[in-house]
């Protein structure tokens, strides 16, 4: 009896350690404040005639589809894709809106689908 209780207290242990340092890692994300963007990034480019929104609305199916579309003319050499991460790291949640800033974007998209 005495041994089941020492290995179920040691495995409360563990589970609470582990349990922590899962807190901490995600906590890093939710607090980490927002950078200022960076300024070697702003490379503007007058990009007004080479991209530009669309946005469809349709049924498809009798469902209601709304569509955001970029078109973008690449043979101008003016426009390039650019991935961004999050807080430049693989976990992580931050705005589009700071996402494109910080990486000087003229134009920026999630690459989501949503049900």
């Amino acid at each position: 009896m005495w041994k089941e209780s020492k290995i179920r207290k040691t495995t409360y242990i563990v589970i609470c350690l582990i349990m922590s340092i899962i807190l901490v890692y995600v906590g890093h994300f939710l607090f980490q404040r927002e950078r200022k963007p960076d300024t070697a990034l702003n490379k503007k480019v007058p990009a007004s005639l080479v991209v530009v929104y669309k946005h469809i609305s349709k049924k498809i199916n009798g469902h209601p589809q709304e569509m955001n579309i970029l078109e973008a003319d690449f043979s101008t050499g003016k426009v390039e894709i650019k991935p961004v991460l999050s807080y430049d790291s693989v976990f992580g949640f931050e705005k589009l809106t700071s996402m494109a800033a910080r990486s000087g974007a003229y134009a920026a998209t999630n690459a989501g689908f949503f049900h």
